[in-house]
């Protein structure tokens, strides 16, 4: 086991919107169904994950690229930093994490600003993520 060594500008956080059924922690999945995501390619699996009669590996490709293709227009806003069993959501542009080897980093570069400041807080309201003051944190956490 490794452990990570991680810096980020967030909060720490016990539970989120997506921790409730039918997500169950599926971030991912929570992120797409509160944004509407509906995939127009045929689903070629079954609801025990199974392929549907007729449906291919071709059209299990189709489908997760379709997927990703949106994922990649529409990114989660915030990171999810774990460290052990808990949850630091935190400003994307303030996450470092390393694990195995010393990495040399210039502190100066530990910025955030206003509007990514304000770009969480709005997350978390809007979400009803309870916050307090986003602050630095350092952490680990095994990978």
């Amino acid at each position: 086991m490794i452990s990570n060594g991680q810096i980020c500008f967030g909060i720490l956080v016990e539970f989120f919107p997506w921790d409730k059924d039918p997500w169950c922690g599926e971030w991912e999945e929570w992120w797409r169904d509160v944004n509407e995501y509906v995939n127009p390619i045929f689903d070629p699996f079954t609801d025990d994950g199974n392929y549907k009669p007729g449906a291919s590996s071709g059209d299990f490709d189709t489908f997760f690229d379709y997927q990703s293709d949106w994922d990649k227009a529409n990114p989660f806003p915030v990171d999810l930093v774990r460290y052990h069993d808990e949850w630091i959501l935190a400003i994307p542009s303030s996450t470092l994490i390393e694990s195995g080897y010393p990495e040399k980093f210039d502190p100066a570069s530990l910025v955030v600003s206003y509007e990514e400041w304000q770009s969480l807080m709005v997350f978390c309201k809007k979400w009803g993520i309870a916050t307090s003051t986003p602050e630095w944190w350092l952490s680990s956490d095994y990978a």
